[in-house]
């Protein structure tokens, strides 16, 4: 999580929809292209700008890499919100959770599908509720049969929220809120 705040961080501030910060980005790769032909011009005269590390160029790879990452993030959080059927906001928390236990995006929304289909709806709520029974079972293979019969063939994995203490849960929910990383539906917009 560490990397993505710092990259989140570094482009503090957008509040700009996805369309915005492609137009961005393709600014970018003019700025880099017209960076290319100046190097070619001075070129003519011995001067070498990528001998440089011309900080141009730097800056706006930089940005660009920043752009791109936010933006498979956004495109992860829509997905994850669609398939779900929670708010871009309650899926964001639910990936930062999931992926400060190393569980995948993929686990976590298989696992979720079962849920569904057990009608209960994915959110931090229901997940902490579910812990919270998981946690009060003192048998290994009771918990394990439980896990699987909610998250299916992601249900041993899953295991990793139900040991969760719900303090924690609730403490890395919002941990990826005061990192900068809940989407709201209007930033996840395609």
């Amino acid at each position: 999580m560490s990397a993505k705040v710092a990259i989140l961080m570094a482009i503090d501030g957008v509040e700009a929809t996805l369309e915005k910060l492609n137009l961005v980005g393709k600014n970018f790769d003019l700025l880099e292209k017209a960076n290319k032909d100046a190097s070619g011009a001075l070129g003519v005269f011995g001067i070498d700008l990528n001998a440089l590390n011309n900080p141009l160029t730097m800056v706006a790879n930089i940005a660009k890499d920043s752009i791109d990452i936010f933006q498979n993030y956004a495109a992860q959080v829509r997905d994850f919100s669609r398939a779900t059927g929670a708010s871009s906001e309650e899926a964001s928390k639910m990936i930062q959770i999931a992926d400060d236990l190393k569980i995948s995006t993929d686990t976590l929304q298989r696992g979720f599908k079962e849920l569904i289909k057990d009608g209960t709806q994915p959110s931090i709520s229901s997940l902490k509720a579910l812990a919270t029974e998981y946690q009060a079972m003192t048998d290994p293979v009771q918990r394990s049969q439980f896990a699987i019969e909610k998250f299916g063939k992601s249900g041993l994995e899953m295991a990793k929220i139900l040991e969760t203490p719900i303090d924690q849960i609730d403490a890395m929910a919002q941990s990826a809120v005061d990192a900068g990383l809940v989407l709201s539906d209007d930033m996840v917009k395609s």
